[in-house]
């Protein structure tokens, strides 16, 4: 009976065994192995591998920027974390393969000290950027920066590139407040017109910027740190660059059928920090001289240039009335060598310059003046005269004005009147108000009547002496009667009650 029952608890024992195996195999199998059906392909993937992907995602969402970051840190993508992010001391952003939008996650570098984001990406903010506070070295050389997306960068910032970008003058005031910036290359960025606010830069060594639209360099002498400018053919202007020229500046020889375009109308010319300006080529070859006038190039063999302008023949009076526009794009005469560096440089060019303005000419407004006067009879002006320049043929209103001690001379008024060509003058004349101020007479007393007692030296005295009571003497004679009277009235009335 033992032995059976031995049998029967080895018996139960080995069937829980095989139920325990048996049910947890299909377990063990669905946590190593996600079966097609279920991710819609045949291959397998990692479970804990795909969480630290997308988590990944929510702090840095372009995957071609984690691919770049994991590839200079040598790293698999799904081991990139941020703290791993702090490892990474240097990048460059510039594939044409895996195009990079967005830089977020960037932040998380904090020990970057080199970057460079270059034309092969897509990128419009920056604001990452603003946060690696170890940044030494920073090129954004590419055409999606402009004015409107340029960040607040780090002071860290000791060398900065800015080529092939789409900024102005603007972002250069961002620029000139780095405190550590010590090179600044800005080179072939026609939209920069001025340096001037990069005076704020006290510890600025270099500034590179060759074909810049930048024109004057007196800003360099308020600039004691800079010791090289490099602004290699500047290209001065650009083909929005119009200005309004009255006809009349152009000055014109009916005999001799030639039209003379002054030099002094040139706007903006390249300006030395001495305040030398270099003159224009008197070259009037194509290479050198291009001037256009109502949209046609006028041939070298029409053009004589001096230091003074251009002399262009062929021109009767009817062209030269026509005249509507001009373009003028020409070199500057100044090699190196023709022009004053400053001392504190060691390095300075601003050679080989190039100039491009144009003109909307248009006939000058024909003004008229109108002189108004305020004086008196003798011509004495009583108030400045007043000068008012109009369009001849706009209507004005000559009228007086009010004047202290003067009234205007009877028949005169308001004026309508317009401007002509020749001066005119209107006067209004005043005369001195009559009206003369009251002055209150000093009134003499009459002599005493012989009925008149005149009081003597001693009664004067005692009157002096009375103490003040507010009572006139007058006032003293009623209060007394007033009072007899009363006291009359009491003692008839005491007495009448006695003798009853």
């Amino acid at each position: 009976m033992k032995k059976y029952r031995i049998y029967l608890i080895a018996s139960i024992l080995l069937s829980i065994s095989v139920t325990t195996v048996s049910a947890s195999e299909p377990e063990t199998q669905f946590n190593n192995e996600i079966t097609s059906d279920f991710i819609g392909t045949g291959d397998s993937i990692d479970i804990e591998g795909a969480d630290v992907l997308a988590e990944t995602d929510e702090w840095m969402p372009d995957g071609n920027l984690q691919h770049a970051i994991s590839q200079k840190l040598n790293i698999e993508v799904a081991d990139l974390s941020k703290e791993k992010m702090e490892l990474l001391t240097s990048l460059e952003l510039n594939s044409s393969e895996n195009i990079i939008s967005n830089l977020s996650g960037l932040e998380y570098a904090v020990n970057l000290v080199d970057l460079k984001i270059g034309l092969a990406t897509n990128i419009t903010d920056y604001t990452p950027i603003t946060l690696l506070e170890q940044l030494d070295y920073l090129a954004l050389t590419t055409p999606n920066l402009n004015d409107g997306n340029f960040p607040n960068l780090p002071q860290s910032i000791s060398i900065l590139d800015l080529r092939e970008t789409r900024i102005t003058d603007e972002s250069l005031n961002i620029v000139g407040h780095i405190e550590n910036l010590e090179y600044l290359y800005i080179d072939r960025l026609k939209t920069i017109k001025s340096i001037d606010p990069l005076v704020h830069a006290k510890k600025l060594r270099l500034i590179f910027m060759q074909f810049s639209g930048v024109h004057d360099f007196r800003i360099v002498n308020e600039m004691p740190a800079l010791r090289e400018l490099l602004a290699y053919s500047p290209n001065v202007g650009d083909d929005n660059s119009i200005s309004t020229l009255y006809h009349e500046e152009l000055i014109y020889d009916e005999i001799n059928k030639v039209v003379f375009i002054p030099f002094s109308i040139m706007p903006d010319r390249l300006t030395n920090f001495d305040g030398y300006q270099p003159p224009f080529t008197k070259s009037t070859s194509a290479n050198n001289t291009v001037l256009k006038i109502n949209g046609d190039q006028i041939p070298s063999s029409r053009m004589t240039i001096d230091e003074h302008g251009i002399t262009v023949s062929g021109f009767d009076v009817l062209d030269f009335e026509s005249i509507t526009s001009l373009y003028y794009n020409a070199r500057f005469d100044n090699p190196a060598g023709s022009y004053e560096t400053p001392e504190h440089l060691i390095n300075y060019a601003i050679s080989s310059g190039i100039y491009l303005h144009q003109f909307d000419v248009i006939p000058a407004p024909s003004f008229g003046e109108i002189i108004i006067k305020y004086t008196d009879e003798m011509g004495n002006e009583l108030v400045p005269t007043i000068r008012n320049e109009g369009l001849i043929g706009e209507a004005f209103i000559a009228a007086p004005i009010e004047i202290d001690g003067w009234k205007l001379q009877p028949g005169q008024t308001k004026i309508e009147m317009q401007f002509e060509k020749d001066i005119q003058t209107q006067s209004f004349i005043y005369i001195e108000n009559s009206i003369n101020p009251v002055i209150p007479q000093e009134v003499i007393p009459e002599g005493p009547n012989d009925d008149t007692k005149i009081p003597t030296e001693s009664e004067n005295q005692s009157l002096e002496n009375l103490p003040n009571t507010g009572f006139s003497n007058s006032d003293l004679a009623i209060y007394w009667g007033g009072f007899l009277l009363v006291g009359i009235g009491i003692y008839l009335v005491i007495r009448k009650e006695y003798s009853k």
